[in-house]
């Protein structure tokens, strides 16, 4: 046996590949830092791409079994380099914890990617510190080779899925923060093949077509797949609904796949069955320089009775539109048989290398979704985080640069673990001269502006899902009946999430979610939000004694107008609108 020096430095490598795998199981909370620094519990709500399912669910195509979150350095918009590796443990359904580095400041900010389901986590340690195009190129899947050698998954081995938190955008890390409804995609493409009509249910009809489906080939497919996309070839800034892939990232080489008869139901369709790696087609036309390098499926099958087995090329192109794809991950290509004409070619190989012919189909490319969706629960509740998640919009007025600000937490330089929940009184955006702070009812302010310097909002609330109503089921309701303050005692008196602190939301958290209601709406489960709003802050009608100890008026937003004047006073007792509550969360 010769002395193969390429050899040993392999079993070097595997040798310090489990040395770090065998100090990642050491680690009591699976995570680890190139750069340790304070940490903090991060809650993380996750479902498969428009599935709608949770966690537990038993379809490895909806199953998140385990979670893996890769903690980016920003780098201008875009991705700097590898950071932090945690584990998330699982929490309840749909939600994972994990510990994050916490930021430093407002300034230190960082990008989140999610993996989900994948074999093995431990060698993450080894890429720490790397840039996510590195960590992109190392993260692949084990090579398949053999004909019959394919992919396939089930309940015991679900699909790998990608995601990013908060939409994309970079994220101050906050202490017990939580990231809700963070969609992950999977990773690789599926292809349904089927005869005659396509039914609902993702059955086919021959409806007439006289053709025998016995095979289905796949000429250069990917014997692997990146867990990670391209970091140019996904788009996830500014969406709501996860992330988009706008181009292909294939890896390793290529060999042709068989499905046999026992992946084709009744000779008609194959469906969840084939699923491919990603890949470039290259494409100019059918039959061209490219022809023999392409992707391309060929059917087997029977013609109109016969005993003879011959093969038919179909591209991943529409027969009627001319659309040309490439293979994306998180997309279902549907190809439907509509009509064989005649015998296609004696061997698979020559029906590849062929222009097709005698055979009509047509392509649908779509989103890989699962209808219908189901709510997928968030971190118990919606949250609202002041200048992060759901809580970013703070200009309430372009043309005079107001903002709202936040509630600050120190007085006199000592930290506060303030409890806004029985207190509405404030005093220019600190706390209340005395200390501790009593339940009171709160000031009084004449303009939007003085509102928000007094008051400030809490800098991680809880929303509740939909309008709070009274007993009887009302939809809008007065702030105040009689000497009753019924708006406050609504909020009081609700109990969602299994939570009795709610409250009625001062002017300046309102006004927060207002101007952030575009991201909570599109969460799922989540209410929209429609009409006038009560606050719990009342409106000072003058400087007077008089008017400074009481009012008869309370302000509102009405959120179908636009601000900064949707804003305005009303009367608490004739007036009647709705209610959103909020809580706070730390």
């Amino acid at each position: 046996m010769t002395n193969n020096p390429i050899s040993k430095l392999l079993r070097l490598v595997m040798l310090l590949a489990v040395v770090l795998l065998l100090s990642y199981c050491r680690q009591d909370d699976d995570s680890y830092s190139s750069h340790p620094g304070p940490t903090t519990l991060v809650s993380l709500s996750v479902s498969a791409s428009n599935s709608g399912a949770v966690a537990a669910s038993d379809d490895p195509a909806s199953s998140i079994r385990d979670l893996c979150i890769l903690q980016f350095n920003v780098n201008g918009t875009g991705f700097g380099n590898l950071r932090h590796v945690a584990k998330g443990s699982p929490a309840s359904a749909g939600t994972f914890n994990a510990t994050l580095l916490q930021s430093v400041n407002p300034d230190d900010k960082y990008k989140l990617v999610l993996l989900a389901n994948l074999p093995d986590y431990g060698f993450l340690n080894s890429l720490s510190g790397k840039s996510y195009d590195q960590v992109q190129k190392t993260l692949l899947s084990e090579e398949l080779s053999g004909v019959n050698n394919i992919l396939s998954f089930d309940g015991s081995r679900p699909f790998p899925m990608f995601g990013v938190a908060n939409s994309g955008n970079s994220i101050e890390i906050t202490a017990n923060m939580s990231l809700s409804d963070v969609s992950l995609i999977r990773g690789v493409a599926r292809v349904d093949i089927g005869i005659g009509i396509k039914n609902a249910d993702d059955t086919w009809n021959k409806n007439g077509v006289k053709f025998n489906m016995t095979q289905i080939q796949i000429w250069k497919a990917g014997k692997q797949y990146a867990y990670m996309p391209s970091e140019n070839n996904f788009s996830s800034t500014g969406r709501v609904d996860g992330v988009t892939i706008t181009g292909p990232s294939p890896v390793g080489t290529t060999e042709t796949k068989v499905y046999d008869i026992t992946h084709i139901t009744n000779n008609t369709y194959c469906s969840g069955k084939i699923y491919l790696p990603e890949a470039d087609l290259n494409w100019g036309d059918v039959y061209d320089a490219n022809h023999t390098d392409r992707l391309a499926v060929i059917v087997g099958g029977k013609y109109n009775g016969s005993q003879t087995e011959t093969f038919y090329r179909v591209d991943f192109k529409n027969d009627v539109s001319g659309e040309k794809m490439d293979i994306l991950r998180n997309h279902v290509y549907r190809f439907t048989v509509t009509k064989v004409t005649d015998d296609g070619y004696d061997t698979a190989e020559l029906a590849y290398k062929s222009i097709p012919k005698d055979i009509s189909f047509t392509a649908e490319l779509t989103p890989w979704t699962f209808p219908p969706a189901v709510s997928v629960p968030s971190i118990i509740g919606y949250r609202m985080v002041y200048r992060n998640t759901n809580g970013g919009m703070l200009l309430w007025n372009t043309a005079t640069g107001l903002t709202i600000p936040k509630k600050r937490d120190t007085w006199k330089g000592t930290k506060m673990n303030f409890n806004y929940n029985g207190f509405y009184d404030e005093t220019n955006n600190a706390y209340a001269i005395t200390y501790p702070i009593e339940p009171r009812n709160g000031s009084l302010y004449h303009t939007i502006e003085v509102a928000f310097d007094y008051e400030g909002v809490y800098p991680s609330l809880m929303v509740s899902a939909d309008d709070v109503t009274d007993v009887t089921g009302g939809d809008t309701n007065p702030w105040k009946t009689g000497k009753t303050l019924t708006a406050f005692d609504i909020c009081r008196n609700y109990e969602g999430d299994g939570f009795g602190d709610w409250r009625l939301p001062r002017l300046s958290e309102l006004a927060l979610l207002y101007l952030n209601r575009g991201s909570l709406e599109a969460m799922r489960g989540f209410a929209p939000l429609s009409g006038t709003y009560w606050s719990g802050s009342e409106y000072l009608v003058s400087d007077s004694k008089v008017d400074k100890r009481h009012s008869e008026q309370a302000w509102g937003i009405n959120f179908d107008a636009t601000n900064p004047g949707n804003a305005a006073p009303y009367d608490k007792t004739t007036k009647k609108f709705k209610i959103r509550c909020v809580r706070q969360t730390q």
